[in-house]
């Protein structure tokens, strides 16, 4: 979820209701591999009854979304962010703002995953210099 959630931020999550899951929102799941990941859904598979039955989520920086998750496999939704010395929330505002681009500009998801590489290329090299 880099850039929007970076390394040293307090992420703040509530219970998550499946029936008010909406493309945007910023779940907490366990994957299938048993990993707790943080991402943006991108799709919702519903049932008859409206009930999401798979949802589709993709790292903001990712290429391609991730397996779809069982509703049943979240544990929350992100309500807000607490950076250094400002509080982000993914419905309002800049949050709000960042989503709507990374759903609606595929092209900008490539061009924050290079941006991403090259950040974690720097903090390896800058680690390991003596």
């Amino acid at each position: 979820m880099y850039p929007f959630i970076q390394e040293g931020d307090l992420c703040f999550f509530r219970s998550y209701e499946p029936a008010s899951v909406k493309i945007g929102d910023v779940l907490l799941f366990i994957n299938d591999a048993g990993d707790l990941v943080c991402h943006r859904v991108i799709g919702v598979r519903t049932e008859s009854d409206l009930t999401p039955a798979l949802i589709i989520c993709k790292g903001d920086t990712n290429l391609l979304p991730d397996p779809p998750i069982p509703s049943g496999q979240v544990i929350g939704k992100l309500t807000h962010i607490r950076k250094r010395k400002l509080t982000l929330s993914p419905d309002k505002g800049f949050g709000r703002l960042w989503g709507k681009l990374i759903i609606g500009m595929p092209p900008f998801a490539h061009i924050l995953h290079r941006i991403a590489i090259l950040h974690r290329w720097r903090s390896n090299y800058l680690s390991t210099r003596p």
